[in-house]
């Protein structure tokens, strides 16, 4: 014990005075009060706030000693919870600003560019803006096209270079190679695929693009694009949207699940050494295949399309939810849009939203239930295989997923299954049930193929925690969705503040396009959209994981819940658009947690918080306040009455 209170000790003081020095130094290069010139793109740049805390009324930067020991009077007048918000606060900006440090110290990668260099070029490449002018009149009839097509290299498993799976770090050396943490594929659990509905309403087509991964950089949906701007041209497409499903045990196409520490040391090395090269995170031939086969899925569900009926049905399923980030808050629906084609014959297509992370099947556990090497699309790959099985293409668009997982009860039952794959595929094939069912009554459910009684009752035999899943079922109604179909979309700058993303952004570990503001920040450009299917269904395009709050307002968003105590400033997005607002996440850029910054906190020393790593993964303390202003802002300039 005595060595460890040493070593503490000795950690604060190098903290303190590292602390200093980035104060004077790493803070000023990357912290800017100045707002810069929009330039050509709307640039919601945000300063950092001053490291202040609010106590009664009155403001304390915790930077200047003298206001520094006023707000611990003040905090010691105001009790325990006082004394922690300034403790915690005051940590958190050691903590940042000694990161902040390094990050500056780090050369950065011959990808990045400079300021000049980025405006120089074309920014909009590859950008589609969407709906020239919003329509509220009905086109004559829906266009809907599918198509679906595996991602998995010919050689997954045989391969000298391997493959490596996103979304946890496992803690095993592999057979006699230092590549921690890189986490290699041993087995193929079920496919990795992209599946793409394309919609017309006679105003333009529409692409919806979704990939089983963790997420797709802002370069490489650029890239999807590019590939297909004369056949977007040729065939009247107005968007192009890449989602990803956010499944954390596909093969790693952000660059940051493999082994990347011999690659940045690597790519430090090569600014000095001319005979080596930069090294990117992500296997560049594996992105090349992924892109080149989602531009031909592309074309195909536009080869496919077909004229028909749309309709529209919603049903809670918040007890299939758990979040983890306190207080509660999830968006509990589950949207489905059916496609019926008006050909006889002609196989319909359901398109799912809902909101819950993809992470059940590759965690690495001691109960020997998973390994980890496993690869598998989760919980979505078998949502789709039952409505598969009852003749239905599907298409699954998660949702606010920040601190969202699967609620393992509402569907394990207390079932001892064998591996944590069992659990991922009961859970996934419950709600395709419920998918499949949202308008049937009990007696129709019971009725139909895929309710096996007696497999139900040898398992209720096995738990008496079981509870079915349609239990105390109510249908919900399906509604007729009007040919309408608007989408807009705009670019966003944002400020890469988060100093670990930073210092993987400078090693080139990234596929993000960043470049160096002319002020000493970096950069990049993102985007965020407004969807309108029919006269009522609205949905956000947001990149990353959304926080629920930012869309429904409450909870971490108002100052009673917030670390600072402060209300976030920016009204909810279902405030923003007048209600009822659907959340499309992780669309065409993956820019980590999306939270509200008055709820940002990178302290991780106060377990009440039970904020886990959402501040870890996130391009920083403003990305929420950036996106929602950025959104705001497009809603003003549609007009939408």
């Amino acid at each position: 014990m005595k060595h460890i209170k040493q070593s503490a000790a000795v950690l604060l003081c190098v903290c303190l005075l590292l602390g200093s020095l980035g104060g004077a130094s790493a803070g000023a290069a990357f912290w800017p009060r100045s707002r810069p010139a929009d330039g050509s793109l709307n640039a919601y740049r945000l300063p950092l706030d001053p490291v202040d805390v609010t106590l009664g009324g009155e403001s304390y930067n915790l930077v200047n000693p003298f206001a520094a020991l006023g707000a611990w009077v003040a905090a010691a007048c105001g009790g325990e919870n006082a004394l922690k918000y300034v403790g915690l606060t005051y940590l958190e900006w050691l903590f940042t600003d000694v990161l902040s440090l390094l990050a500056a110290v780090l050369p950065a990668s011959e990808k990045i560019l400079t300021e000049a260099a980025f405006r120089a070029g074309d920014v909009t490449a590859g950008f589609l803006p969407g709906s020239a002018a919003f329509t509220q009149t009905p086109g004559e009839t829906w266009r809907l096209g599918f198509a679906q097509t595996s991602l998995l290299p010919d050689d997954i498993l045989t391969a000298q270079q391997k493959y490596y799976l996103a979304g946890f770090f496992n803690g095993r050396l592999p057979e006699g190679k230092l590549d921690y943490p890189g986490n290699d594929v041993k087995q193929v659990l079920d496919d990795m695929m992209v599946r793409v509905t394309v919609l017309d309403a006679g105003q333009g087509k529409v692409v919806l693009a979704a990939i089983d991964c963790i997420g797709i950089a802002n370069a490489d949906v650029q890239q999807i694009r590019l590939l297909l701007a004369d056949f977007a041209k040729a065939n009247d497409i107005i968007s192009i949207n890449v989602f990803a499903t956010h499944s954390h045990s596909c093969l790693d196409t952000l660059g940051l699940w493999n082994p990347f520490v011999g690659k940045a040391l690597n790519n430090i090395a090569a600014k000095f050494l001319p005979w080596l090269t930069e090294k990117g995170g992500a296997d560049a031939e594996f992105m090349t295949l992924l892109r080149t086969r989602t531009a031909d899925t592309i074309r195909a569900a536009v080869a496919d399309m077909k004229p028909g009926q749309l309709f529209s049905a919603s049903k809670d399923i918040s007890d299939y939810l758990a979040d983890k980030r306190l207080p509660r808050s999830v968006m509990g629906d589950m949207l489905r849009l059916r496609f019926a084609p008006a050909e006889p014959g002609a196989r319909p297509t359901v398109i799912l939203n809902m909101s819950a992370h993809p992470d059940t099947t590759g965690l690495q556990v001691s109960d020997g239930k998973s390994d980890g090497t496993g690869l598998s699309a989760d919980f979505p790959y078998y949502i789709a295989a039952e409505l598969e099985k009852a003749g239905y293409n599907c298409l699954f668009i998660n949702g606010a997923i920040a601190g969202i997982d699967p609620a393992r009860g509402a569907s394990d039952d207390g079932l001892d299954l064998p591996t944590r794959h069992d659990s991922t595929i009961r859970y996934g094939r419950e709600l395709g049930w419920v998918a499949l069912s949202m308008t049937k009554t009990r007696a129709q459910i019971e009725a139909s193929a895929y309710v096996d009684a007696a497999a139900i009752a040898a398992e209720q035999a096995q738990s008496s925690g079981y509870s079915l899943w349609y239990e105390d079922w109510q249908p919900v109604q399906e509604t007729e969705v009007a040919p309408i179909l608007n989408i807009r979309h705009a670019q966003v700058e944002v400020t890469v503040e988060q100093p670990i993303v930073l210092a993987l952004g400078k090693l080139g570990l990234v596929n993000h396009n960043v470049y160096r503001a002319a002020d000493g920040t970096y950069r990049t450009v993102t985007e965020i959209g407004y969807l309108q299917i029919g006269s009522a269904l609205k949905a956000a395009f947001f990149p990353g994981e959304v926080l629920p709050e930012l869309v429904t307002g409450g909870g971490a968003c108002d100052a009673e819940n917030a670390f600072n105590g402060q209300d976030f400033a920016w009204p909810s997005l279902d405030e923003i658009v007048g209600g009822d607002l659907l959340l499309f996440g992780l669309a065409n850029d993956m820019l980590g947690y999306i939270l509200p910054d008055t709820d940002y906190t990178m302290s991780f020393v106060d377990s009440t918080r039970q904020n886990s790593n959402q501040e870890l993964v996130t391009f920083g303390r403003h990305i929420g306040s950036t996106l929602v202003a950025a959104f705001a802002d497009l809603w003003t300039k549609i007009g939408v009455a």
